[in-house]
């Protein structure tokens, strides 16, 4: 299999509580979203948190670091190639960016294109990815070949580096690469064209969704402007859609659905935004959502016949990611959408309510149990899994498949 053998190619990396994407297109074009991790896996035969001992952490980095590596060049990705034609960093989270640079830089890539979110970080844009110093490595040492776009794509319009991307496809639209899926539509931006070069190959293209996404009245998702401002990447191959979240909220899914609408409805696969964190994956059969949040919907609308949770095993007590709830709105949806996965277990988190002594006459009812939130695995028989389950998850599709 290859690099530009006609076939798509996803790899979503093992990194602990972090992400880091990388797909191969058809024609042999690559994209990278994301290199970065906050916290490595607690063992799982053992229990014993892999982050106690210097020693510990210096020997998971270094393996997490070579598999990075060790999936980049494989042949499916860059095999000699050693050119990222994009590469897209979401935010500037530490678990986002902060290995970019140490893991780069001893190959030192060709990076033809790089597009980051804009102001996550006070309109700063490259400065503000401080975490492992991959703004300033991005801005002065990186090969970037072709240019640096900081992307604003919300309510207010869409631009690169400040320039206006047009609603409609122009001569000179279609030569920067700046056109949408067929009709043209506002805020679909074209970063990457995969179609292999064989007659009748499927089209295969790439594109950018949203990015430095602000608030909504009445919609508050608990996080900060960088994780709601997440740039969001939409793979098209045939008829299906790949959509790469990165850590979005429930603001980032009410702009996604109410700007883009049925062009992303019924994906084929969905990394699951944020890691499957309660702020994010809003659903309209989720009880504990007030109803402005249902409203949104983001669950039901894009419809996924798979999902990905990039996360660690055991994020911690203070992360607590990923979180059954999150997982319940994908695994509730209409049945027969997913694809089955039989005796699938998912490492998460979920809330234990307090309990309460029944019926006490005249007084209040005496607390048995406090709530709790707790850690461990729970079934879900559906295409619903974590980097923590499979360590790398490779997906791959060829014309035949879309």
């Amino acid at each position: 299999m290859p690099r530009g053998d006609g076939n798509l190619y996803i790899s979503f990396v093992s990194m602990g509580q972090g992400d880091c994407t990388i797909v191969s297109l058809p024609n042999g074009k690559t994209l990278m979203v994301d290199c970065g991790t906050a916290r490595w896996n607690t063992d799982k035969n053992t229990g014993v948190n892999l982050n106690q001992t210097a020693a510990a952490q210096t020997l998971q980095i270094t393996q997490l670091r070579q598999g990075v590596i060790d999936t980049l060049y494989t042949d499916r990705h860059l095999q000699n190639y050693n050119t990222i034609d994009a590469l897209v960093m979401t935010h500037p989270d530490k678990d986002h960016c902060n290995e970019l640079m140490s893991i780069l830089t001893g190959n030192n890539p060709a990076i033809t294109n790089l597009y980051y979110s804009y102001s996550s970080n006070g309109g700063l844009g490259l400065v503000s990815y401080v975490e492992g110093s991959a703004g300033a490595w991005l801005q002065y040492v990186a090969n970037v070949t072709g240019g640096r776009y900081a992307v604003v794509i919300n309510a207010a319009g869409t631009t690169l580096n400040g320039a206006v991307v047009p609603n409609a496809a122009t001569a000179a639209d279609v030569a920067v690469n700046r056109i949408s899926i067929n009709p043209p539509t506002q805020g679909f931006v074209k970063i990457l064209h995969g179609t292999h070069a064989n007659p009748g190959s499927k089209r295969c293209e790439v594109f950018l969704l949203a990015g430095d996404v602000t608030t909504y009245p009445g919609i508050n998702d608990g996080s900060d402007q960088k994780n709601r401002g997440s740039v969001v990447t939409l793979i098209v191959y045939g008829n299906q859609k790949y959509m790469i979240c990165g850590d979005a909220t429930f603001n980032t899914e009410k702009f996604l659905k109410d700007t883009h609408g049925a062009k992303i409805q019924n994906l084929e696969l969905v990394q699951v935004p944020h890691h499957g964190s309660l702020t994010s994956s809003s659903c309209s059969t989720h009880g504990a959502e007030v109803q402005i949040i249902k409203n949104i919907g983001f669950v039901n609308h894009v419809n996924p016949r798979g999902a990905i949770i990039s996360a660690a095993v055991d994020s911690g007590s203070s992360l607590k990611l990923p979180r059954y709830e999150t997982i319940r709105k994908y695994s509730t949806l209409a049945p027969g959408r997913f694809y089955p996965r039989l005796a699938n277990v998912i490492d998460c988190w979920w809330h234990v309510p307090a309990t309460y002594e029944d019926n006490p006459v005249g007084r209040k009812r005496k607390v048995l149990t406090d709530a709790f939130d707790q850690y461990g695995q729970q079934a879900v028989p559906l295409e619903i899994v974590t980097t923590a389950q499979l360590n790398t998850i490779e997906y791959d599709r060829t014309d035949a498949d879309v």
